[in-house]
């Protein structure tokens, strides 16, 4: 699993944009992306 920065980190390198922690958050607040909890 990743945290926000990581996938922000991730993101950026695989569209070639700059993808912030906080684009990430906005997206799997709005359910863009699904979140994962390390629990289950």
């Amino acid at each position: 699993m990743l945290d926000l920065n990581e996938a922000a980190a991730w993101a950026s390198g695989f569209t070639n944009k700059n993808v912030t922690p906080t684009n990430i958050g906005y997206l799997i607040q709005y359910g863009r992306i699904k979140k994962h909890n390390r629990n289950r």
